[in-house]
């Protein structure tokens, strides 16, 4: 990646920090924040859809290295701290969706995040339920489908409950038990 680039990623990150206002990121603003030229930004990326999806990309990729991180651990501290990190990730998407949505922008980057969520996700719940069979409900579930259905479950949390979420370990446990009971609860 040029240096370019990564100036105009810290940039947009920046921006996005300081404003809260996704509509606030444009090239004009990336420039001054960055101290390149307009020039200089539009010889990396023609368009904003074209940033969001470098960033995208960037941002997957590191979710990916935790997720495989934290599928190696052990038990319900495992299964409860996997929730947590996916938890933050589709909350930001959600939370954005509807801005890139009535703006048109970023088509590329929510479609390749929606297919990240669907396919990419289950496989680290499947690890840890591989790993720690003590975790699954009923032995007769299919952990494969069992995987996706704990992440399709993660849509029905609010922002209240993402932050409650404490680091204390007892508490993790004892949530991660809840919301794996909860899921089936008429089985």
């Amino acid at each position: 990646m040029t240096s370019y680039k990564s100036k105009i990623h810290e940039a947009v990150r920046n921006i996005g920090t300081k404003d809260g206002h996704l509509e606030n990121i444009t090239f004009k603003n990336i420039a001054k924040e960055s101290g390149l030229s307009f020039s200089n930004i539009e010889s990396e990326y023609k368009n904003m859809n074209q940033i969001w999806y470098d960033l995208a990309i960037i941002r997957y990729q590191k979710h990916t290295a935790r997720s495989k991180a934290i599928s190696k651990l052990k038990g319900e501290l495992a299964l409860a701290t996997l929730i947590k990190h996916d938890l933050t990730l589709i909350y930001k998407n959600v939370e954005h969706a509807p801005y890139f949505k009535e703006k048109k922008i970023a088509e590329e980057a929510h479609a390749y995040g929606a297919k990240y969520i669907d396919n990419e996700l289950p496989k680290y719940y499947f690890e840890i339920l591989r790993l720690n069979s003590n975790l699954i409900p009923n032995k007769s579930i299919d952990i494969r489908l069992y995987s996706k259905f704990i992440v399709h479950g993660l849509f029905f949390y609010t922002k209240k409950e993402l932050y409650d979420i404490n680091p204390n370990e007892d508490e993790i446990k004892s949530i991660s038990r809840q919301i794996v009971s909860s899921l089936f609860r008429s089985m």
